[in-house]
């Protein structure tokens, strides 16, 4: 949820609540979404707002701009080389282990995206034990990467899902991808896996075409979505 806010935040967007457990969220998809929801193959920072509830992310960033744990607990930056410790227990939505194997897999996935800047400075990953893993950096500017992560770049699809992603994604986030309509409705539900579920009080969200503006006003009040972007203007 902190994730999204921020993103959100960066992109003029906005969430909220909604009936029958069901938050409806007016997104703009011709402006605001590029077309992927692989990591790997995404080019905009705001397809993070329908992506983030379906993946997590490694780090969350709190709204003061900190970071703190997501599907990994802790961190260290000792020079060029990021330790990151994960979370115990947590599975992507298929049942796949979430461990440092599956981390390293979605990480070099990820790097293949040349808008994701902070992975092209991955030289190399080790994983120490199955939830510990190294990542050696090309310069000692790895808090970057720590930062980076809490967005697109630390969305981890899970290893069976690598080729599929872009169409059927499956991560380990709050909600579980059910169906797209392309430009007009994405629909996910939630996830009962997951680590944190009790943090969330939704049985899905709907992402609905609206268009950022008055658009988006019109279908507020006709109640044909919860929430909308609204720009200060």
């Amino acid at each position: 949820a902190v994730t999204t806010s921020v993103t959100l935040a960066a992109c003029s967007g906005a969430g909220g609540g909604g009936a029958s457990g069901t938050l409806r969220i007016g997104y703009d998809f011709a402006s605001q979404f590029t077309s992927s929801f692989d990591p790997a193959k995404s080019s905009g920072n705001c397809d993070a707002i329908v992506t983030a509830p379906i993946y997590d992310t490694l780090i969350h960033l709190s709204p003061g701009g900190s970071l703190e744990p997501g599907l990994a607990t802790s961190w260290a930056v000792q020079g060029d080389v990021i330790t990151l410790h994960l979370r115990s227990g947590v599975k992507f939505s298929n049942g796949q282990p979430f461990d440092a194997n599956a981390v390293k897999a979605g990480l070099l996935h990820n790097k293949l995206n040349t808008t994701l800047s902070d992975l092209a400075f991955i030289n190399s990953i080790t994983v120490v034990d199955p939830l510990t893993l190294k990542i050696n950096y090309a310069n000692n500017t790895g808090i970057e990467l720590l930062y980076g992560i809490t967005g697109r770049e630390g969305m981890i699809p899970a290893p069976s899902d690598l080729s599929n992603a872009n169409s059927d994604p499956v991560g380990a986030g709050p909600f579980t991808f059910v169906s797209y309509q392309a430009g007009s409705k994405l629909i996910l539900k939630a996830n009962p896996s997951y680590w944190d579920k009790s943090a969330y009080h939704l049985s899905g969200i709907d992402f609905v075409e609206v268009g950022v503006g008055p658009p988006g006003v019109t279908a507020l009040e006709a109640g044909d979505v919860d929430m909308v972007p609204v720009l200060a203007a």
